[in-house]
């Protein structure tokens, strides 16, 4: 199963790429170039959605 998050990109001004989640308070990760840093955030969005299971807590998907 897929979901979709909306995610918020910038460009550094020293070079590379920030991205966060806004699902995910303290969902964030940097990278030197856009395709590494999406590939680190689809893996940190992986981490932070097994926590909460692991947890027992509820995901809530906005639609």
């Amino acid at each position: 199963m897929y979901y979709s998050y909306k995610v918020i990109i910038e460009e550094c001004e020293e070079g590379g790429y920030y991205v966060e989640c806004p699902a995910f308070p303290g969902c964030h990760v940097e990278g030197d170039t856009y395709e590494e840093t999406i590939s680190e955030l689809k893996e940190a969005i992986k981490v932070f959605v097994e926590d909460y299971m692991n947890l027992n807590n509820y995901i809530f998907l906005l639609t």
